[in-house]
């Protein structure tokens, strides 16, 4: 102690790259980048996941956010048929809750507070609307989530 107290000891002896306005925690204040290539603390950030069910008769893709998981189908599945895939018909579409779907993919993305904003944005500007099953001129339940993840600034798959 010959030389007194060590105040800068808590952030490594470097207080000009670590602050710590939260107390005392050297981590807190780090800056992080996220999938987007948005900044925040890298205490902010949340994993979203593109989530795929393979199996069954039809797959289906899905969102998974820290608020919700969500997918978008034909609000009739009834009106869709095998053949719909390669013609261009189109149905009303509506996303549904799929918390409690099984998923044997996950694609996780990181995501700021702003880009998880974005998402839930994008999310509930896009309730509703046209679907095609096979993806063209309108989402299928793919199309749907990578937009949604685009919408946010994320370079889907």
């Amino acid at each position: 102690m010959d030389g007194g107290i060590n105040l800068f000891a808590y952030t490594n002896n470097d207080p000009v790259n670590k602050n710590d306005p939260f107390g005392l925690d050297e981590e807190c204040s780090e800056e992080c980048s996220d999938d987007a290539g948005r900044k925040c603390y890298c205490s902010e950030i949340k994993v979203i996941y593109i989530l795929v069910q393979t199996s069954g008769a039809v797959g289906h893709t899905f969102l998974s956010t820290p608020k919700r998981k969500i997918g978008f189908y034909p609000k009739e599945e009834e009106t869709i048929y095998v053949g719909d895939y390669y013609g261009k018909r189109q149905v009303p579409g509506e996303t549904k809750n799929d918390s409690e779907r099984p998923f044997d993919k996950e694609i996780p993305y990181t995501a700021c507070p702003a880009t998880q904003q974005a998402l839930e944005s994008s999310i509930d500007r896009n309730l509703q609307g046209p679907y095609q099953l096979g993806n063209r001129g309108a989402p299928n339940c793919v199309g749907w989530a990578c937009q949604r993840v685009s919408d946010a600034g994320i370079t889907p798959p």
